[in-house]
């Protein structure tokens, strides 16, 4: 599946994969620091300066430690993080699911409503041939106002219908296609 979510969730597992592996290496990974520092005086002139006096300094320096004892705090780390490696694997678990539920959801909605276009295009085309009937009736004075009328209001209705059946064909169809993630 291509959906955010799921790429979301995969990334965090991902970071939270690396937390677990970085709390494991504490144990017994060595911590090194290094610094330097470097001063340049630029101008010692004036009243009362020194003329002798050094003008550039540095220092530079590594440290090094390892953990000997940490009073069982990287061990409860350690499991935090395994707790919440297995926390954000279920919560991909269940979105995944749900998403999987929402793509059948909406395939067979899609599914279901691409007939009822065929349907609704034929019940139109009834009610066209119907108010043709119902016209010419009319005309020839067989059937009254309200009859006609009430042909059109059909006619009118079946049309609608048509329309809205492939508006919902289609609806189905992107919400399948936003639930799948393309």
């Amino acid at each position: 599946l291509t959906s955010p979510q799921i790429q979301q969730l995969n990334a965090q597992v991902q970071g939270q994969e690396r937390s677990l592996t970085t709390a494991k290496r504490k144990h017994w990974a060595p911590l090194v620091t290094a610094n330097a520092s470097l001063t340049d005086v630029l101008d010692t002139s004036g009243v009362g300066a020194a003329q002798n006096q050094e003008t550039d300094s540095g220092t530079m320096g590594v440290n090094a430690s390892i953990p000997l004892f940490s009073g069982g705090g990287d061990s409860a780390n350690v499991s935090i993080e395994r707790e919440t490696l297995l926390a954000v694997r279920m919560q991909q678990r269940a979105v995944r699911n749900s998403i999987e539920r929402q793509v059948r959801t909406q395939l067979l909605a899609s599914e279901a409503s691409y007939p009822s276009m065929k349907y609704a295009a034929n019940a139109a085309e009834a009610s066209r041939k119907n108010l043709d009937l119902v016209t010419d009736a009319y005309k020839r004075g067989a059937v009254s106002i309200i009859d006609l009328i009430d042909a059109q209001n059909s006619a009118l209705s079946a049309e609608i219908n048509a329309v809205n059946a492939v508006y919902d064909f289609m609806i189905n169809y992107f919400n399948l296609e936003r639930v799948v993630g393309r």
